[in-house]
Order: structure tokens, then sequence, then C-alpha cells
């Protein structure tokens, strides 16, 4: 398995896209690997392929002569098996929170969790083309150019302040935000539900988890994993554990010296799963 990740270019989609990564492997190669709960919107977009998902696992199998497929997760609770079997080549997007809602026109679709995402009419041809490209960088500029031109305005009306002090506190209080913005509680977990597909403590707790990640694979020496409670404000070594288990099924301590992505982009454990 090759996987090569690249930034947003464009100016007007660095706030709303997170990375592109394309992946690709050999006829003869059969490869899975553990994924774990992100705050994006995951777009990936294949071809000559079939596209399953199980209860806690998504497979995708080669199947010459297959249409592009379209394939939206908006969010997941814990660990997933990924599971590609023969030669494969994909686009994955990263959405960053509610970045998705800027590529639909219609306002009243909003894609269920797991979704065949087809939203234009010329998107299918758009995605046809991508794979005709010999230079992958071209390819990616190509995508970018599209999506650009899809872009509209979307707004709400507290969930991107709801983002933003989460970023700046991620243990900022719920209930004073929701009194600081004048918004009932259930009106919030409802709208949360809605657009992040999580109540607003599940998202809090996957974006700890992939803010702790970040942090613990930037630092620059070698640290104790018992201390990573300092860089996300883990409220004590207990709570760290609690999150962590909940998210991947193991201890901190287990899952960074199980974690062997191929980029750091991905936090992916690579495993022989079958």
């Amino acid at each position: 398995m090759n996987v090569r990740v690249y930034q947003p270019v464009d100016p007007k989609l660095k706030g709303i896209v997170q990375s592109y990564y394309v992946l690709s492997q050999e006829e003869d190669e059969e490869t899975s690997y553990l994924t774990f709960p992100k705050p994006f919107g995951i777009l990936t977009i294949t071809k000559d392929a079939s596209f399953k998902h199980g209860e806690n696992s998504i497979s995708i199998i080669k199947q010459k002569g297959s249409p592009v497929v379209s394939d939206l997760v908006l969010a997941y609770k814990g660990p997933l098996v990924v599971r590609y079997s023969g030669g494969t080549r994909e686009l994955t997007i990263y959405f960053k929170p509610l970045g998705i809602y800027s590529f639909i026109q219609n306002k009243s679709f909003y894609p269920p969790n797991k979704s065949r995402f087809v939203p234009y009419e010329d998107y299918i041809d758009c995605m046809n083309a991508f794979f005709d490209f010999e230079d992958e960088k071209l390819a990616i500029r190509f995508i970018e150019n599209y999506l650009v031109s899809k872009l509209i305005d979307f707004s709400h009306p507290f969930l991107f302040d709801f983002l933003e002090e989460l970023s700046n506190d991620l243990n900022v209080s719920i209930a004073d935000f929701c009194e600081r913005k004048g918004v009932d509680h259930k009106t919030l977990i409802r709208h949360s539900k809605k657009y992040l597909r999580r109540t607003p403590t599940e998202f809090r707790k996957v974006l700890r988890f992939n803010c702790v990640l970040k942090d613990y694979l930037d630092y620059d020496i070698e640290q104790s994993v018992t201390n990573l409670k300092s860089f996300i404000h883990f409220f004590d070594q207990a709570h760290m554990i609690k999150d962590f288990k909940a998210l991947t099924g193991l201890t901190p301590k287990q899952f960074f010296e199980k974690l062997n992505s191929p980029n750091q982009e991905l936090n992916w454990i690579l495993s022989n799963v079958r």
C-alpha cells in the first residue's frame, strides 16, 4: 500500500478542507488497517471496486469495470477496520467540521452517516476524470478547481462559534456556551447531532483524542504517555485512559506502541486483520 497526502492549496478551501490523500496498492496485495474516530467528514472516491459497509468495518474489493463509487462517512464511534483486496486507487478528502455543507447546493439535503454521495449532475464525470490523470498533483489541482466551482456560503447561527470555542479551550463549559449564545441545551444537541453526527460531548471527546495524537506525534523528544494530559487538558490520567479505550479499544500506552501509520496525518494501525 502506498499513501500520498496533500494539503489544500487554494485559499478558498483551506478553511474547509483538512487534506486529501491518494491510496494505491498492487493487484496481488491485501491490506487491512484500523482507523479511529476523527472530527472530519470523510469522502472516499474509488473506481473498479465494490464498497461494502459492515457494522464496524469497510471492505473495498477489486471489481474491474465497476463505476465510480463516492462514499461519505460523517462519524463513527470506535475502531473501524478497513480492508482492501486487489489493485486499488482511491481519493479521500477530509473535510473540516461542517465543511462538507459548503458543497451541498440543495439546502434540504443533509447526507446520512453512510451515503453514496452524488451531490451534482456532473460529479461522477469529474471523479472519473480524476482517475484519468497520470500526474497526481495535477489531478488534485483538478479536484480543487472543481470544489471551488461548487462552493456555496454555508452558515449556522451557533455551531461555528461552538467549534471555535472548542478549538481555544477543549474543556469549555457547554452550559456556559449555551447561556452566552442564548441557545437551549437541547437545541445545541439536536443541531450538533444533525450536522456533526455527534452530541457536543461526543464531538469534544473525538476532537480531544485527535489533538492529543497531533501533539504526541509533533513533540520533539521522547515522552511518557502518562504526561499527555498536560497537552490537551485531560482532567486526569484516568480520564485519558477512559477516552482512549472508548475510541480505540486500547489504553494510550497500547495505542502508541501499535501505531504504525504510513503517514502521520492518518493515524492508522496497519494490521493483517482478515
